[in-house]
């Protein structure tokens, strides 16, 4: 029986093929990051088998695992892709039981409610890694991420790595994508959460139904110590019944509750309870989904072990999440946020609304191409209905013409004379030129992104730059 550590694992499975007893290396399923001592795992695709670069694999000193024999396979393992979670548990000595793991699902709020935690967590002297949309790596030094959860052999390469760094916690999101796609597959959690689950991504499960099907997976099929479900959601509430450690959070009956809250021009001013521990205070903070997203990472930090009075100690120095409801200009003021579903759009226009004085509100948004085309129109009825004034501008139509995009957008509005403007910067323009000093700007759609993607293009783009911009 081997029980070597992964890195000398590693050693003794790529010195035979690159003659170099010093090599590190890691196992990998994407073709195009291996580097010579890799061990490729050449796994089926939606688009193509893994096999097929088998032999450049080999070529560049790779050892190459199968499913099936073909030129450039050293070892096939039937029904590889079953046992995927087995293989890297054994490679990388299942480091997710190595640290705690915090994997947190829902529509919308992972982000926030995982930065949340990480900000706390660190705080009281813990080391904290995050991996998610907006950056993965240690808490203090995200670097940029391509998918909201990393393929599996990429995570676990880094939670062993993090392993070695001696890190506490990992606060991770976890994306429908990556349930469906067996991303998280053999992992053990320490607690998994659920912010919500609203419309999103029917492009790609086709129903409601199954989107919920598929969140509710991360609870019911994989090992985790305490369950933290939103019992104000339809699934969290019936998640409730079926699991063994649960802690819930709500603003009526539950284990951490919102009594009290209430917008302010600084913030969120409320009340939050736990057994016989409350705080009242100011969140700096806007929306009220915003108080949902810290009782959620207040319920992963109690279900971790920590203390609820260190975690409240914590809440009057919490900051906004880049391109999540971020302030990035006052008079007007202008709100950056990452909204690009009809639920987060609804939540972050009556945000805004509440936090608004006697100013109007502005929205500029799009929706982006190549994903679900249902959901444009909606977004378009909810701006109508909340907003005072609508610019409808591009978002990333990818390979979509932008101006069907916004065809589709407008055909749900009907109180306004919503406008369209293609080019972003001058859209976001526009409505500061326009809006008067007390009122309200939200820019809606890309928040953190620092991109956007036109006929496969990728071009550099930021709002909250844009903003600035402007105003010069």
């Amino acid at each position: 029986m081997i029980t070597k550590t992964w890195h000398e694992l590693c050693r003794f499975v790529a010195s035979p093929v690159v003659g170099d007893d010093s090599v590190v290396c890691s196992l990998k399923s994407d073709s195009r990051r291996l580097q010579s001592g890799d061990v490729f795992l050449a796994l089926p695709g939606k688009q193509q088998h893994g096999v097929a670069y088998a032999l450049a694999a080999k070529n560049m000193g790779a050892m190459v695992i199968a499913d099936q024999a073909a030129e450039g396979v050293d070892i096939v393992v039937p029904n590889l892709s079953e046992q995927l979670g087995s293989l890297l548990n054994w490679f990388y000595d299942a480091p997710s039981t190595q640290l705690a793991l915090v994997g947190i699902t829902g529509t919308n709020g992972k982000t926030s409610t995982s930065h949340y935690l990480a900000q706390w967590l660190f705080a009281l002297g813990k080391k904290v890694a995050v991996i998610g949309t907006v950056g993965n790596g240690l808490w203090g030094g995200l670097s940029a991420a391509t998918h909201t959860t990393p393929d599996a052999a990429s995570l676990y390469h880094q939670l062993a790595l993090w392993v070695t760094q001696g890190v506490d916690v990992v606060v991770m999101e976890v994306s429908s994508h990556a349930i469906d796609q067996q991303r998280i597959v053999g992992l053990s959690f320490a607690v998994v959460a659920l912010t919500q689950v609203t419309r999103d991504h029917l492009d790609y499960h086709g129903t409601v139904e199954n989107y919920q099907s598929v969140k509710a997976r991360l609870f019911t099929d994989w090992s985790s110590g305490a369950q933290v479900l939103n019992v104000e959601d339809v699934l969290g509430s019936r998640l409730r019944k079926q699991l063994p450690n649960v802690c819930t959070y709500g603003h009526d009956v539950a284990d951490i509750v919102c009594k009290e809250s209430a917008p302010l021009p600084q913030g969120m001013q409320v009340t939050l309870c736990y057994q016989d521990t409350c705080w009242s205070g100011v969140l700096p903070l806007y929306g009220v989904f915003n108080v949902d997203n810290v009782l959620c990472a207040l319920s992963c930090g109690v279900a971790l072990g920590f203390a609820m009075p260190d975690l409240l100690s914590k809440l009057s120095a919490t900051k906004a999440v880049l391109g999540r409801m971020q302030a990035v200009w006052q008079h007007p003021i202008t709100i950056v946020d990452y909204a690009h579903t009809p639920d987060a759009l609804e939540k972050v226009l009556a945000a805004a609304k509440a936090h608004l004085g006697q100013g109007a509100l502005w929205v500029v948004f799009g929706a982006g191409g190549d994903r679900d085309v249902g959901k444009r129109p909606l977004m378009g009825a909810i701006a109508d209905q909340y907003a005072d004034y609508l610019i409808v501008t591009d978002d990333n139509p990818r390979s979509e013409a932008p101006k069907n995009i916004a065809q589709h957008i407008l055909s749900g509005v009907r109180q306004h004379d919503a406008i369209y403007i293609a080019n972003r910067q001058e859209a976001i323009c526009s409505a500061l030129k326009r809006a008067g000093s007390t009122d309200i700007v939200l820019i809606a759609g890309k928040g953190h992104e620092d991109y956007q993607e036109i006929a496969g293009v990728r071009y550099p783009f930021s709002d909250s730059e844009a903003v600035q911009k402007c105003m010069v």
